[in-house]
């Protein structure tokens, strides 16, 4: 088995606009209609610049036609936070200023890399990492 990339993350709510507006207006994604077998008023998906589907987004009961995932525990585990390549660091920090997201900024000199640090609607950290030359011009 290869990995080659991350797929998605899905984000579970109980309160699903604010986290679509989240994803839709400070990261820019484009938010689309899920696969015809999910209810659209459940489940959103977020998509890149690329055209893939990223992040999605639902509410308990959704995924689970028995309801067996339906609790939503208030813990991911391991999990501390998602991390996307951007370009464009003094839009981003405009954006955060434009919907007033408070954001945590780190510089990572060895590898010429400023990081900001954001929180969604539902506590998941998303760190957001701009390098000074884009590292995947093609991407």
């Amino acid at each position: 088995m290869l990995i080659k990339r991350l797929d998605h993350v899905n984000i579970r709510t109980r309160d699903l606009p604010p986290v679509v507006a989240f994803y839709r207006d400070i990261l820019e994604l484009e938010e689309r209609d899920p696969p015809s077998n999910l209810d659209k008023t459940m489940v959103r998906w977020m998509y890149d610049h690329k055209d893939d589907p990223i992040v999605h987004i639902s509410t308990p009961g959704a995924l689970s036609e028995h309801g067996v995932y339906d609790k939503i525990t208030g813990t991911t585990g391991g999990l501390d936070h998602v991390a996307f390549q951007c370009i464009g660091f003094d839009a981003l920090v405009e954006r955060m200023k434009k919907h007033n997201v408070p954001w945590r900024e780190n510089r990572v000199e060895v590898i010429k890399m400023t990081q900001v640090f954001i929180h969604d609607p539902t506590g998941v950290q998303i760190e957001l990492n701009v390098f000074d030359q884009d590292p995947n011009p093609e991407g």
